[in-house]
């Protein structure tokens, strides 16, 4: 199934092994947008993927159709 839409919160390793198998397979959707607050992870998304939309705004990433993905990490002290 190819979905036209994407919204990763979170651009770390896992959306990013996503995003590496949808575009070698050529099923890269028409509009992704990638939420993460940290400004290198979205610096290294530019780089490697620059047909994305990256922002450092969450709810954007979360308010897009088809995939959704979101890396939910918590630390505990």
């Amino acid at each position: 199934m190819k979905y036209k839409t994407a919204g990763f919160i979170g651009g770390g390793r896992v959306a990013r092994i996503i995003l590496g198998g949808l575009n070698k397979a050529g099923s890269m959707p028409g509009s992704v947008v990638v939420g993460d607050t940290n400004p290198d992870a979205i610096k290294r998304l530019q780089l490697d993927y620059p047909e994305i939309r990256t922002t450092a705004d969450n709810t954007e990433a979360a308010g897009r159709g088809g995939i959704h993905h979101t890396e939910d990490f918590s630390i505990e002290t």
